[in-house]
């Protein structure tokens, strides 16, 4: 049976099934509310007000979390609530996650461009029918020196169906071997781009660069989407154990790259299409989920972790740019320092220095990375929640209007 919720002040109504706990139904239909301890009753965090409706509560054990003005005035905790019939709640202000103001200035130069995505005009020889011989065509790179490139059965479709000159290729060497990944009509060699996507346990922020010129074009940003399923990573680690956690955690951080996509492509008029290489930097927990692969291993003290990097297809991951496109997580260290730490390190140029330096990244996960070219010692934290109070029965995320 169908029932609808209506969500105030949101103006938003939602259907669900009867018997749906309410914060299940919060989470798919993209409604950021607080969760820090990921829906199990023990955080308090997840405040919703019943206006009127049918519900039933699962355990009131955590109402200990509300104080008793609170139960008086309906408050209940969105974990808790399991609907029954139609319902209208109010979230009030302390339960709801609104985009931060996300700093979005800092840029580096480089001094010449080695793009991994290229694309160039081909020579395309005629189309051979030979029996017994798979048909083909044979493509030629314009300007290009290197090994002979790889091409999908695909790309050699897509080929087949293109007629005249000229036709544009894009290689790109981020799978570890030249690869045609796609071909297209005319010259397209000017429109060839690229996406640097840091992925945060709280925040995406992407930037959209010209990998021709190296210009960037756009930068925009969004909150990550498991936030709703748990603040920190030892959290969302538990809650990806569960019965399809893993996919919705997956599909969330998915969801909120596409968005951020969707706002530069809108902004600067760019074809996702032509989006040919993604890099992604994102601590070990959030390289995980992107990719798909279960993190519940890093729960184990001292685990061994792979410092290769993890290397996907967009169109595996679900990433709204060329599907053919790779995408290139920077690799991990240990447990809880991956790619972002990394970015940091390279970006700095600390590991180039004689000199020795101190690197220190303080988001819902920090990073400290200590030494020089010869040596580096890094380690980790659990910053956000000391950040936020997370045992604080007042707490609240650091938005905007926290502070009036």
């Amino acid at each position: 049976m169908t029932i609808k919720v209506l969500l105030n002040p949101l103006n938003r109504e939602v259907e669900a099934e009867r018997g749906a706990v309410l914060l299940d139904v919060l989470r798919e239909a993209g409604i950021r509310i607080e969760s820090i301890c990921g829906g199990k009753g023990k955080c308090g965090k997840c405040k919703v007000i019943l206006e009127r409706g049918e519900i039933e509560k699962i355990d009131t054990e955590p109402d200990k979390l509300l104080s008793p003005q609170e139960l008086k005035e309906g408050y209940h905790l969105a974990c808790m609530v399991r609907l029954l019939g139609d319902c209208v709640f109010t979230i009030p202000a302390e339960s709801r996650i609104e985009s931060p103001k996300i700093l979005l200035s800092a840029e580096l130069k480089i001094d010449e461009l080695d793009p991994s995505s290229r694309k160039y005009l081909t020579e395309v020889s005629p189309f051979r029918d030979i029996s017994l011989l798979i048909p083909h065509r044979r493509i030629k790179l314009t300007g290009y020196s290197g090994l002979q490139p790889r091409v999908d059965e695909d790309v050699y479709g897509k080929l087949q169906m293109i007629t005249g000159d000229p036709v544009t290729a894009t290689l790109t060497r981020t799978g570890g071997f030249p690869e045609i990944i796609d071909v297209e009509p005319g010259d397209r060699t000017g429109f060839n781009y690229g996406l640097a996507v840091d992925i945060g346990t709280t925040t995406i922020v992407a930037l959209l660069a010209d990998l021709n010129t190296g210009e960037i074009l756009g930068r925009a940003s969004d909150m990550n989407r498991q936030i709703t399923y748990g603040e920190e990573l030892v959290t969302r680690i538990a809650f990806a154990r569960e019965k399809e956690g893993l996919e919705k955690l997956q599909r969330a951080v998915v969801q909120s790259i596409n968005n951020v996509i969707a706002q530069l492509t809108s902004e600067t008029g760019v074809n996702a299409e032509d989006i040919t290489d993604v890099c992604a930097g994102g601590n070990t927990v959030m390289n995980h989920l992107l990719a798909g692969l279960d993190p519940s291993y890093l729960e184990m003290a001292n685990v061994e972790v792979s410092r290769d990097p993890i290397i996907r297809k967009a169109k595996t991951l679900g990433l709204d740019t060329n599907p053919e496109a790779y995408v290139y997580c920077l690799p991990n260290v240990s447990r809880f320092l991956g790619g972002d730490a990394i970015g940091d390190v390279i970006a700095s140029g600390m590991h180039e220095s004689d000199e020795i330096s101190l690197m220190v990244d303080l988001g819902t996960n920090g990073e400290i990375i200590f030494g020089n070219r010869s040596w580096l010692f890094s380690s980790s934290c659990a910053s956000g929640p000391a950040f936020e109070g997370q045992e604080l029965e007042k707490s609240q995320l650091r938005l905007p209007k926290m502070i009036s």
